[in-house]
C-alpha cells in the first residue's frame, strides 16, 4: 500500500482469488467531507486486464503530481518459458589460475532456463495512470517491446523517470542480479 503524495488516497495490489496468479492494481480514495468515524473509503480497480510486473517489489509508485507509474508486462509477451524435460548438460566450471578467495552467493541463476525465466519476468514497460480519470498513458520513451527493468523512479518534478535497465548480454551465473551489468536511462 502506498499513499498518494498529496494524501487522501492509496494504491495497492490485490490478488482477487487465492487460486489466481493474476494481480490487480486498486485505488482507494477517502471522502474528506466526512471526518472521523463516518469517513467513507471508495476503492476501485485500476488495472485488471494487464499483468503487473511485481517480481522485484511493488509494481507501482506515485509521482508528485498524483499520477501512478506502473510496471506492466508488454502486450504480446506470450507465455512463460517452459521448463525443459531434460537437462541440457552438466554445469561445469574450471579454474586454472591461482587460488583466490571468492564470495559465495545463494540463489543464483544456474542454467539457460533460469536466464529465460529471469528475462521473461523482468521484461516490463511503464504506464502512467491518472486514477481520477482512470486514464492510461503509455510512456513513449524506451523500447516498445519492453526492457529488463530493474527499477523506475520518477524525478522530483515528474518530468522524467530514472530507469535501471539490465543488459541482457551481461546476465551472470556468478553474482546476484543486483550486480549484473546495467544502464541508467532517463525516460520522458
Amino acid at each position: 500500500i502506498k499513499w498518494r503524495p498529496s494524501g487522501g488516497a492509496v494504491a495497492f495490489v490485490v490478488r482477487p482469488e487465492k487460486s489466481s496468479e493474476q494481480l490487480e492494481l486498486w485505488y482507494a480514495e477517502f471522502d474528506a467531507a466526512a471526518a472521523g468515524k463516518g469517513q467513507r473509503c471508495v476503492a476501485r480497480p485500476l488495472i485488471q486486464d494487464r499483468t503487473l510486473q511485481s517480481v522485484l517489489g511493488a509494481p507501482h509508485t506515485w509521482t508528485v503530481d498524483d499520477r501512478l507509474l506502473v510496471k506492466l508486462a508488454p502486450v504480446g509477451i506470450g507465455e512463460a518459458p517452459a521448463k525443459p524435460l531434460r537437462p541440457v548438460g552438466p554445469a561445469t566450471q574450471a579454474n586454472f589460475g591461482e587460488k583466490k578467495p571468492a564470495r559465495t552467493y545463494q540463489d543464483l541463476l544456474k542454467n539457460a532456463y533460469d536466464v529465460a525465466q529471469f528475462q521473461y519476468y523482468l521484461t516490463s514497460e511503464l504506464v502512467v495512470v491518472q486514477p481520477h480519470a482512470l486514464k492510461l498513458e503509455f510512456l513513449t520513451v524506451g523500447p516498445k517491446q519492453g526492457s529488463l527493468l530493474r527499477s523506475a523512479q520518477p524525478s522530483p518534478d515528474s518530468s522524467t523517470v530514472l530507469c535501471t535497465v539490465v543488459k541482457p548480454e551481461e546476465v551472470s551465473f556468478l553474482v546476484p542480479y543486483r550486480r549484473f551489468g546495467h544502464t541508467l536511462e532517463l525516460w520522458k
